[in-house]
Formats: C-alpha cells, sequence, structure tokens
C-alpha cells in the first residue's frame, strides 16, 4: 500500500500506532533501509535513498516524475520541456486561419470560430470572389474583404469538421509579404444555442455607420452581427450602434460620435433565461438579446483609465520617433478605452466576470477583470496587461488569457508577443502557466469539461492552432 505524501509522517504513525496498538519504540518503526529518513512501511521506495512517495503511483518516484498528478511510468516528454505529455498542453490543430472564440460542442468535441484571412487563402495569395472591397478598421488601417472565415468542431482525437464556410471576414494585408493576412475580423466567438444549433458573433472593428455601406459583396451585412448556423441574422448589433452610439464617446476628432462596434464574445442564458449577451469590444459594453431579437443595453459602459504615453525607443529600433507613426509622445497622458475581451459566468454562485483588453498604451498592469453580475460594472481583480479572454472552470476558478504582457511594443511587433495563461483561485491564489506553455498571441480560452483549450497565434492567418490540456494533470 502506498501512502501520498500529504497526509504527513507524523500522522501516518499516529494511525499506524492506534490500529496496532504499537509503542514508538518497536521496530516495524525504526526501520528505515535507504536511510532517508522516510521509515520503510511508508517509503515506497525503502531502497533508494533518492526516492521515498509516487504521489501519482506510477512506479517513478516524485523527485525524478515529469508529472506528479497524472500516472505516466513512460514518462513521454515529446515537447522536450521537462513536463511529461500527460500532464502538458498538447497541440490539437494547427495551421489554422486566425483562430478565435472557443465554443464546448457535443460529444467532447470543441467549436472553433476562425476569423479568415480577407479575401486571401493563407499563403497562396489567392484572391477570392468579392475581394475588392475594403474600408478603413478601428485602428486606421486599410482592411480588405473576403469570405475565408468559418467555424469548425474539433473530435476529442483531434479530427477536424468544417460546421460552416464562407463566412465574411476583413484582414490587412503585409506590405512586405503580399501573401500574408493578418489581424483578420470575422468570425469571433461561438455558441450553443439551447436547441442544439450554433450562436456565430461575427465582427467588425469598424465604424457601424459607414463600413459596411462601403462593401458590394451581399454577406458583407453579416459583419457587425449575430448569426445562426442557417446564416439567419439574429441581431444586428452593428446597427444598434449607429443608432445609439451606446458608450456616447467621440471619435479621435472630438466631434463626431465613436460609432465602433466589434462583437466579440458571446454569453447564453444571460442575464435571464432564453436571453443571449453580446460583448461589443468596439462600443464597450454588454447588449443583451432576447428571444425575439430586441436589443438592450445590459452594462452600457466601462470606465477609461488616464494613463502616461511610454518611451517605445523607437528612434534606436526604426530610427524615427513614436510621433512620425502617429503615436501620443512619450510622456503625454491620454484617456485609455476598456475594450471588454472577455465574458464567463461561474457555476459557483452565478458570478459573471467581464475583462478588459485596454486601449492605447495599453500600459503594464493596467488591465482588470470586472464583476458585472447585479449589471453594473466593479472592478474584481487588476494587475493584468492586454488581457484577451477569461473562463471559469466547475470550481469557480478564473483563468485569465493575457495577449501580449508586454504591451504596446508587443502589440505593435516591436518587441516578443509573448501571451500568459494564469489561473485567478478563489482566495487571490494566482497560478502561473508559463512553464507548461509558451504563447504567442493568443485569442481565446475555453474550460470544456476536464480540458482546458487555447486559441493561440491568431493574428497571422495560417499560423493559428489550438492547445488542450488536462485540468486534473496542470
Amino acid at each position: 500500500m502506498r501512502i501520498r505524501r500529504d497526509v504527513g509522517a507524523a500522522s501516518v504513525i499516529a494511525l499506524i500506532l492506534m490500529a496496532t496498538g504499537c509503542s514508538e519504540g518497536d521496530s516495524a518503526l525504526d526501520i528505515d533501509t535507504d536511510g532517508d529518513g522516510v521509515i520503510d512501511l511508508i517509503d515506497a521506495f525503502p531502497d533508494d535513498p533518492s526516492e521515498s512517495f509516487d504521489n501519482d503511483a506510477d512506479g517513478v518516484g516524485d523527485n525524478a516524475d515529469n508529472c506528479l498528478g497524472v500516472a505516466n511510468a513512460d514518462q513521454a516528454d515529446a515537447d522536450a520541456d521537462g513536463f511529461g505529455d500527460a500532464c502538458d498542453f498538447t497541440v490539437i490543430s494547427e495551421n489554422l486561419l486566425s483562430p478565435r472564440g472557443i465554443g464546448c460542442g457535443a460529444d467532447d468535441s470543441i467549436l472553433v470560430a476562425l476569423a479568415g484571412a480577407g479575401p486571401n487563402l493563407a499563403a497562396t495569395g489567392e484572391a477570392l470572389i468579392n475581394s475588392e472591397s475594403s474600408y478603413v478598421g478601428a485602428d486606421g488601417r486599410v482592411v480588405q474583404y473576403g469570405e475565408t472565415g468559418s467555424v469548425i468542431s474539433i473530435a476529442s482525437d483531434s479530427t477536424s469538421t468544417i460546421i460552416m464556410n464562407n463566412l465574411p471576414s476583413v484582414a490587412v494585408q503585409s506590405e512586405q509579404d503580399p501573401s500574408v493576412w493578418t489581424d483578420a475580423t470575422g468570425p469571433a466567438d461561438v455558441v450553443r444555442a439551447d436547441d442544439g444549433g450554433l450562436i456565430v458573433a461575427i465582427g467588425l472593428a469598424g465604424d457601424a455607420c459607414l463600413s459596411r455601406p462601403d462593401l458590394t459583396a451581399p454577406d458583407a451585412v453579416l459583419l457587425g452581427t449575430v448569426i445562426d448556423e442557417q446564416r439567419s441574422i439574429i441581431a444586428d448589433i452593428a446597427d444598434f450602434e449607429c443608432s445609439n452610439n451606446v458608450d456616447s464617446r467621440l471619435a479621435p476628432s472630438g466631434t463626431a460620435p465613436d460609432h465602433t462596434s466589434n462583437p466579440f464574445r458571446l454569453l447564453n442564458d444571460y442575464p435571464d433565461t432564453g436571453s443571449l449577451t453580446v460583448l461589443d469590444a468596439g462600443m464597450n459594453a454588454l447588449i443583451e438579446v432576447d428571444s425575439t431579437g430586441e436589443r438592450s443595453t445590459l452594462v452600457a459602459d466601462f470606465p477609461d483609465q488616464q494613463q502616461e504615453m511610454p518611451d517605445l525607443g523607437l528612434v534606436d529600433i526604426i530610427g524615427v520617433d513614436q510621433t512620425v507613426i502617429g503615436l501620443p509622445p512619450a510622456g503625454a497622458v491620454i484617456s485609455s478605452q476598456p475594450v471588454p475581451s472577455g465574458i464567463s459566468k461561474s457555476p459557483v454562485g452565478d458570478t459573471v466576470l467581464v475583462s478588459e483588453l485596454t486601449g492605447l498604451p495599453f500600459a503594464i498592469g493596467s488591465a482588470r477583470t470586472y464583476d458585472v453580475t447585479d449589471g453594473t460594472a466593479v472592478v474584481d481583480q487588476d494587475g493584468f496587461t492586454t488581457i484577451v479572454d477569461i473562463a471559469h472552470d466547475a470550481s469557480g476558478d478564473v483563468f485569465v488569457l493575457e495577449y501580449a504582457t508586454n504591451g504596446l511594443p508587443g502589440l505593435l511587433g516591436f518587441g516578443p508577443s509573448n501571451g500568459r495563461l494564469s489561473k485567478q483561485s478563489l482566495g487571490s491564489e494566482v497560478r502561473d502557466f508559463s512553464d507548461k506553455v509558451q504563447l504567442s498571441t493568443p485569442t481565446a480560452v475555453e474550460v470544456c469539461g476536464s480540458n482546458i483549450y487555447v486559441s493561440d497565434q491568431g493574428s497571422v492567418a495560417g499560423q493559428g492552432r489550438i492547445l488542450r490540456g488536462d485540468l486534473n494533470a496542470l
């Protein structure tokens, strides 16, 4: 019989004494064959002084075991990172066109929204029909329209199936390499409806009043909407923003309303059963969509932050000051928008949290999570950088996914775009999973059953991948 190490030697000895009526002087409690300070009765390796316990009972001592929580006698470590495959994140799909939101499917499958590659298929340069239209995106760059967005299903054995395809997508074409398309906007999130069908949010990331009229393709009207599996519009979120300017902000000119809209995340059956909440990262708001399609603002406004613009050191990097490329000068205090990025409902107490990416200057440590359980945004946790998504597990712990931990340099490509996954446990204990998985521009996190899934490398079309980790092993 092996006894778990977390019982404690003193407690084990006391249990043995109670069960046998022996005294501490009896020989059975004195024998320590390998002299490691752990008596043979509770030593899983009585002849090996380098090992005493075997927490997962796989025959490999805890001191040498590369996966303490899960039995893995073979100690397989395919990526040679020092963590066994049994308790490591594994790639279950790759070479994807801009993976974004993840939804839990049926039979241990997951659903993934792929934002696409605008008018081009990844790495081929092949233009698609309806690729001539473009508009100026929310960040000031020109995006071009295509129909390369999709929704796929990934089964537990990692096989993929296309569920919906030829969905609207806009993306930025690289000036250095015209075959490369980046920062796509298109299918942003997917959830299962109560009847088993799909609900898909299609992003816009542009002016809700002006962007779509510039596009000639018939399906361009789906940008900025929420649709069902038959491509019928459930709610036109962009039209709602165009009519209401929900967050009452002004455009950079300071005179015209800011009508930016970008439906980005979905939460079903909230705030009421049968309703749907749409998180719009452009209008900085949560929008409730009821069963009739009527929309009402749930949380109309997340607060701005006043932040100081950092010196990015671009003179040393590219030979020009940051003001030359349109950025504020170092030291300027600017108003940073919240840019809500993720929403998750806890199975414990029904708490609903929203995360924020934040806006320019994307200051390190400025991103927060908010509790919006009662329809008002109250800061829950802070100190993060560019949070792109959050997810609860079955115990109510919160996984936080950061897009670029170095902030603006990572977003602009003047530094590494290292992402980070961490867990905020109840009681404020933080667990950083950087030792388990290396991320670059990750875009979504979701917990389905006993597994956690991450969309990674989502900014360049054709380089995306989906990672899976076993919650019982991490």
